[in-house]
């Protein structure tokens, strides 16, 4: 008998790839043959969590919901030849299971099983389930919740059961070892405590990384990549743009024309 296939759709931030990879691992303690496929968006962050492992990953040409007249027909386009995609891998994989992780890469995948009549659940950590989770609820066989108040945030009716939230495993070995670690909040990554930058994801983690003279350059300059680099409307950017120029053009001048 061939060995089971799943799917795990999500991505986007390492709070929905971090569960679903502690899912994953797990999931092959109990199955080694299993092959797992990760659903993922198109952001560089994906491919750098996904890397290390040996689970296959498949960029989704999803993007984000809106109502903005300009990007509505972006999105619209992308969920449904995400859908399309998903229904063909599905079909030809023979695909048993999809867990959505959460976001709107999850979307297309929950779909597409639920069409097929594929069994389907959708893992929610968070106290209050974002859009994603609340729509998809009810195309889910189950609703897996950390906190038991998420209940009130579904539809009546909505089969969700509190079985807590996936810890991967190298975090909880250093709990088991009593090793203290630093989570940095931007890529959930561990760090060592006392570490001023993340080494991930460039994230200041420290106080002194954001006021200290010389480091607070490298903060500003994560803040303003990170603007940069999320704003999707072009114009926006532009401003941003203009905006970081301007803030070093200040500086620069400032330097200069301030007395010594």
């Amino acid at each position: 008998m061939s060995a089971a296939h799943y799917v795990f759709a999500g991505g986007g931030t390492g709070g929905h790839l971090f569960p679903g990879l502690a899912v994953a691992d797990a999931l092959r303690r109990l199955e080694p043959d299993a092959r797992i496929t990760f659903f993922t968006t198109t952001r560089s962050l994906d491919v750098q969590l996904l890397a290390p492992t040996d689970y296959e990953q498949i960029e989704q040409p999803v993007q984000p919901f809106t109502l903005h007249p300009l990007r509505l027909p972006g999105f619209l386009r992308g969920w449904r030849q995400s859908v399309q995609m998903a229904k063909r891998f599905l079909r030809e994989r023979g695909v048993k299971a999809v867990l959505g992780l959460g976001g709107y890469a999850a979307g297309p995948a929950v779909i597409a099983a639920k069409k097929l009549g594929l069994r389907r659940a959708i893992l929610n950590p968070d106290a209050i389930p974002g859009r994603a989770n609340r729509h998809l609820a009810r195309h889910a066989d189950l609703v897996v919740l950390q906190w038991d108040v998420s209940r009130r945030f579904f539809p009546p009716g909505t089969n969700a059961q509190v079985l807590g939230c996936p810890i991967r495993a190298d975090f909880a070995a250093a709990d088991a070892a009593g090793v203290e670690r630093e989570v940095c909040l931007s890529c959930l990554q561990s760090n060592t405590p006392g570490t001023h930058f993340c080494p991930h994801c460039g994230t200041p983690l420290t106080v002194y990384a954001t006021t200290a003279p010389f480091e607070s350059v490298f903060a500003e300059g994560d803040f303003w990549r990170k603007a940069v680099s999320q704003a999707r409307w072009h114009p926006l950017r532009r401003v941003l743009l203009f905006a970081l120029l301007f803030r070093i053009l200040l500086g620069i001048l400032s330097g200069m024309l301030l007395p010594r």
